[in-house]
């Protein structure tokens, strides 16, 4: 027989409040966490369309209002009146004793509080553990980055374990820098022409669209089926008509794929086989060798990006590689080609 019932405890969303330190100086006092409990989503959260956030509160006199990591502009109501609109990343709202306890709070479309929000004033009694608010303000990535999704820039747990800087779409909040500081990773704020430009999972229709080409393709052209198969293994014998669809087909595939992640990767990529196609040219080697390398392991991307968007930008690292592995035990001096390879793609990072 059940004698008790199961009870969700809320816990808060930061167990310490980071407050400005003038605020706590003129002896503000953080008196409740108000992070859980409204109608609306469960903090921390970012929303693509617009959302809003309703509760009572029981104010008093030097009450305010704390709303601390704010993306986007929001508006906060205390029954029928605005007392603000605008952006954060920290709000504070002194509230009105006498227009009631009804507080409304409106996001506007690519909002979110990814925070806490917490109910401030001066009093005596003992309040809420807060902390100053860290100052670092981060920095616009310039070179190597890992870009994080909105959704997984609210926690900690989105933090890529890789030395690369961590790229926010948007502010983080104070909780999550001071993890950062704590773990020694830094951190930065993507350029607006950066932002949203994390690759998302290849849509099935898309790749059955795309596979369904390439079946097209090698039934009318087994030489090219053969090249699938063992192309980045060893040159195969292609005619013109067969190259020329072949270097198309590559062309299409990659580009769907890398340009997602940014056009220049493609652009950089593109130049880089022209370059790799005259060598082997001059060396004596098989030309075709250049484009055939690159197709299987396109193929195995294509593939692997349509069950997980995060194995794109690993494989490009792994697959370059391996192909360069291999084409350097044919053409030794290609090694070198590939050391200026990576000099210019770092190069293209820091400029």
């Amino acid at each position: 027989m059940q004698i008790y019932n199961s009870l969700e405890v809320q816990l808060p969303v930061s167990p310490v409040a980071y407050v400005f330190s003038d605020s706590l100086r003129v002896g503000y006092k953080v008196m409740a966490e108000l992070s859980q409990g409204w109608r609306g989503p469960r903090l921390p959260f970012w929303q693509k369309e617009s959302w809003q956030l309703q509760r009572q509160l029981s104010v008093s006199s030097n009450a305010v209002l704390y709303i601390e990591g704010v993306v986007g502009t929001i508006s906060v109501w205390q029954g029928k009146r605005l007392l603000f609109q605008g952006g954060g990343p920290c709000v504070w709202v002194p509230l009105l004793k006498e227009a009631g306890g009804s507080i409304l709070l409106r996001g506007y479309e690519g909002s979110g509080i990814n925070g806490g929000i917490y109910l401030l004033s001066r009093a005596d009694s003992i309040g809420w553990p807060a902390e100053p608010y860290p100052e670092d303000s981060g920095f616009f990535c310039k070179g190597n980055f890992y870009i994080l999704t909105p959704q997984a820039a609210l926690t900690i747990e989105g933090i890529s374990r890789t030395d690369a800087c961590q790229g926010y779409p948007f502010f983080p909040s104070a909780r999550v820098r001071q993890a950062l500081r704590k773990l020694g990773v830094c951190f930065c704020i993507l350029p607006p022409s950066q932002q949203g430009k994390e690759p998302s999972p290849v849509s099935p229709h898309i790749f059955f669209i795309l596979i369904s080409l390439v079946g097209l393709v090698v039934w009318r052209l087994p030489t090219l089926r053969e090249v699938i198969w063992l192309g980045w293994l060893r040159p195969i014998p292609t005619n013109l008509i067969e190259t020329i669809i072949g270097i198309v087909l590559l062309g299409l595939l990659s580009g769907f794929l890398w340009g997602r992640i940014s056009p220049f990767v493609v652009g950089l990529w593109g130049l880089f086989l022209v370059a790799e196609g005259l060598f082997i040219g001059l060396k004596g080697g098989e030309f075709q060798w250049c484009w055939q390398s690159w197709l299987p392991l396109v193929m195995v991307g294509l593939v692997g990006a349509t069950v997980d968007a995060s194995f794109v930008r690993p494989w490009i690292i792994m697959s370059w590689l391996m192909r360069a592995s291999r084409l350097s035990i044919a053409f030794p001096d290609f090694a070198y080609l590939c050391a200026a390879e990576v000099f210019i793609y770092i190069l293209s990072l820091t400029a």
